[in-house]
């Protein structure tokens, strides 16, 4: 199934999900990780667009262009974007960049002691 028909599936009945209702069948990690993909391209495209219209207007953003805010606290993000960073890093292209995260986690994750936890 392509993205496409994928994401038009899913908003077919938008407000019939804002009720406890599930979705009609279960999403496998790939198409998780596609629509996650899908919605990410297309957050990049409205970022670039207001940092293009911010700069027009001559002002600025508070973080920059690789702030690590992300990196010093913890983030929360949905299942699909998990599903998509966890596809990313097992790609064999990525193992050195794997093994770092892996590597520094278990510290990041004494520093932030039981907020994940608890959340």
């Amino acid at each position: 199934m392509s993205v496409r028909s994928l994401i038009d599936e899913l908003g077919k009945d938008l407000e019939g999900y804002t009720t406890t209702r599930a979705f009609p069948r279960e999403l496998s990690p790939a198409e998780a990780a596609e629509v996650a993909v899908f919605v990410h391209e297309r957050v990049e495209q409205a970022i670039a667009d207001r940092t293009t219209a911010i700069a027009g207007a001559g002002k600025t953003i508070a973080c920059d262009r690789g702030c690590n805010g992300c990196c010093e606290e913890p983030i929360m993000v949905f299942r699909p974007e998990a599903a998509r960073v966890a596809l990313w890093l097992a790609l064999p292209e990525n193992a050195e960049v794997r093994t770092q995260f892996l590597a520094a986690y278990p510290a990041w994750e004494a520093a932030i002691g039981g907020t994940v936890t608890e959340l």
